[in-house]
């Protein structure tokens, strides 16, 4: 028996949807359900929970220090859940509209809905039945473990190089920006740029080894001359791009994060981007899959179609 109440997976993924758009209004659109559910289910957890999750301002919603702590804390439960319906979904007998795909943080939260979206349109416009898709959304590291090992049919990754021994399609650009709060030190620098020594020897607010994110920074670190041994291990190391562009703007420290999910605080004014000259910071988004020039059910290569924006070749 669990002493402390818990919160149901989709409260969960509710409060991560908040604390992703920054708004209670495009938090229900994203999960298809009414502003007022999203409300009344908030209030239940704060109930639940005895915490305050969420500050509701007059434009928008941002998570408390609370709420970005228990955001962080589940990602891991919605790791195992998904994980858990994979395996789940591994039981039943194959069927050609169920499709198992591990993504990368990056690429889940900014754009793979978007590709299942255009997906499923197409499959209904042809008088199909949209695929199901169950998706573990992990680091770029266990994605790619997962396909190897034939949980996943399909993966999306990110990072300087393709996972070796899988079938790789490269399909998008990303940059991380290099972020700190206004009140920080290096936003009063004109101009406002860090070099690779000063940034090796910062702690910064990470993600877990194994995440994209992290390889590429101390990759470009590495490029720019800098000993591996010399670069300082994390001030934090939080489990999603949400606690640590929140942790920064609550004055933690920096942090390098993909631009998709830093651009809108900045914006904003509760970020502010730090140049970093001699370094390149920038990495390949891809789909891994185990063998073959494309992956085996046509589920996957649909899904692999609509995110590389080519013809689907049977």
């Amino acid at each position: 028996m669990y002493s402390t109440p818990l919160p149901d997976i989709a409260a969960l993924k509710m409060l991560i949807a908040i604390g992703r758009t920054g708004s209670i209004a495009h938090a229900a659109a994203e999960l298809g359900v009414s502003q007022q559910a999203v409300s009344s289910r908030l209030q239940r957890l704060e109930k639940l929970l005895g915490l305050s999750l969420v500050t509701r301002r007059t434009h928008d919603s941002i998570l408390t220090r609370d709420g970005v702590l228990v955001v962080e804390w589940s990602a891991p439960v919605l790791d195992a859940a998904s994980k858990l319906e994979v395996g789940i979904a591994s039981l039943r007998i194959d069927r050609p509209d169920k499709l198992s795909v591990a993504s990368s943080l990056t690429v889940a939260e900014h754009l793979l809905p978007h590709w299942i979206v255009a997906m499923g349109a197409h499959e209904r416009s042809q008088g199909r039945e949209a695929t199901r898709i169950s998706m573990v959304v992990t680091n770029a590291e266990n994605a790619a473990r997962l396909v190897a090992e034939g949980e996943a049919e399909l993966g999306f990754v990110e990072g300087g190089s393709p996972p070796e021994g899988l079938r790789y399609l490269s399909l998008a650009s990303d940059e991380l920006y290099l972020v700190v709060s206004p009140s920080h030190p290096w936003a009063a620098r004109q101009p406002r740029a860090v070099d690779p020594t000063e940034l090796a020897t910062t702690p910064l607010v990470m993600r877990e080894r194994g995440s994209g994110c992290r390889a590429v920074l101390e990759a470009a670190l590495v490029g720019a001359g800098i000993n591996q041994t010399n670069i300082e291990p994390p001030l934090l190391e939080l489990a999603s791009n949400v606690a640590i562009l929140e942790a920064v703007a609550d004055e933690a420290g920096a942090a390098a994060v993909t631009f998709h999910a830093a651009r809108p605080l900045i914006a904003d004014g509760r970020l502010v981007r730090i140049a970093t000259p001699g370094l390149t910071l920038t990495r390949t988004l891809g789909a891994v899959w185990k063998t073959g020039d494309a992956p085996q059910s046509l589920a996957a290569r649909e899904l692999l179609a609509h995110a590389s924006g080519r013809p689907l070749s049977v």
